[in-house]
């Protein structure tokens, strides 16, 4: 049972803070090939977001480092400034519910 509690809970983070990102760049990005490479929501991380948003800025030196911001800042606005920059590799869930 628990293991489907992180993995629901872990999916409406990932929504939370892609929903967030949408709202930021102004698209609507598609995250099927990722959440079809990961099907235990549980396993996404900041960095898989950090990934899909890339593919949504223009080509450019500093891609990497914007995209980057741009989800530290959203994962900020949701959970609060706790959210360091360590957290791209934790699951999200920890992340954003690190007292869970």
């Amino acid at each position: 049972m628990r293991a489907s509690t992180d993995d629901w809970s872990a999916f409406c983070a990932w929504a939370r803070i892609s929903i967030e990102v949408e709202d930021r760049l102004g698209v609507s990005m598609d995250d099927g090939d990722v959440l079809k490479a990961k099907p235990r929501s549980a396993s996404l991380t900041l960095g898989d977001l950090v990934d899909l948003v890339r593919r949504y800025l223009p080509s450019e030196a500093q891609g990497a480092e914007r995209a980057k911001a741009i989800v530290l800042d959203a994962a900020r606005t949701l959970a609060g400034e706790g959210v360091g920059l360590d957290a791209f590799e934790l699951p999200i869930l920890q992340v954003m519910c690190p007292t869970r």
